[in-house]
């Protein structure tokens, strides 16, 4: 089986759509709207921090820092922007700081 097509504890198919899907379901319990551009291109891009989401065991560590990227925001615009490069899926605010806009976001490994 390949590192895309983990099982979870229950023995059923985790696949990278589904890792995905788990991982924006945060974003919208939290009330927050998911916007999907193929790239994210600004001079300034700040990694908030980032978690591998391989199997079921992964999910916790991937919701806490998920969970806190979205407290730090202070739900600036409500808007979540998600774009994935190679294996990685990565959920990014865009920040108006003194006439700079700024990219901050997570990324999760997903296979």
């Amino acid at each position: 089986m390949s590192a895309a097509e983990q099982k979870n504890r229950n023995g059923t198919l985790l696949d990278k759509p589904n890792r995905i899907e788990k991982l924006e379901k945060i974003f919208t319990a939290a009330g927050l709207t998911l916007s999907k551009p193929t790239v994210i291109s600004l001079p300034l891009a700040f990694k908030e921090a980032d978690a591998d989401y391989l199997s079921d065991s992964d999910f916790a560590k991937a919701e806490t820092i998920i969970s806190k990227f979205i407290k730090g925001s202070n739900g600036d615009s409500g808007r979540i922007f998600e774009w994935q490069t190679d294996t990685k899926v990565n959920f990014g605010i865009l920040k108006d700081v003194n006439g700079i806009i700024e990219n901050h976001y997570v990324s999760i490994e997903v296979g």
